[in-house]
């Protein structure tokens, strides 16, 4: 993954971009509340370019140290689309720092034509912790839900390992 900026006169979207399938990062996360509660549950929301471009590519993020999640698929090609951003949660326990790897698959998991790896693209965007809270108020439960955002920038605190294979 290497850090650009791309876009059109209209748009600015600036990110992470793989172009080779396997190429990972890794980035650790604080997914415990800033506040206390008896109950929470946290979620990585992970912001992503998908596109109707036939290089673009899947993804998949797994939880690699720290904290448990479920592998999720991030689907990068979405026939006839145009090229938007959007984001896909991916629930996570709770843990100080919380390894998240989203890892580029390659282009023929989808297309079934064993094209050449080389030939994709995937672009992370944005990582963002939530919350969902379970509070008691007078015998009642009520839920709040509250974020903690990391754009994908060169300012940000984000612990990055950028790795291409």
């Amino acid at each position: 993954f290497k850090e650009r900026a791309e876009g059109g006169r209209t748009s600015y979207k600036p990110g992470y971009v793989a172009h080779i399938a396997g190429a990972f990062v890794e980035v650790t996360l604080d997914t415990t509340p800033v506040r206390r509660a008896a109950q929470s549950s946290a979620a990585v929301e992970i912001g992503f370019l998908q596109s109707g471009d036939p290089t673009m590519s899947d993804a998949n993020a797994t939880c690699v140290s720290g904290c448990v999640c479920a592998p999720t698929i991030l689907t990068g090609y979405k026939a006839g689309a145009h090229s938007v951003s959007i984001s896909q949660s991916l629930a996570v326990t709770q843990h100080v720092a919380c390894v998240v790897r989203v890892e580029v698959l390659p282009r023929n998991r989808r297309d079934e034509q064993g094209g050449a790896d080389v030939d994709c693209k995937f672009k992370l965007r944005a990582f963002s912790v939530s919350f969902l809270l379970q509070q008691a108020s007078k015998g009642d439960a009520f839920r709040s839900l509250y974020n903690k955002t990391a754009m994908c920038e060169s300012s940000t605190s984000l612990f990055v390992a950028l790795l291409d294979r």
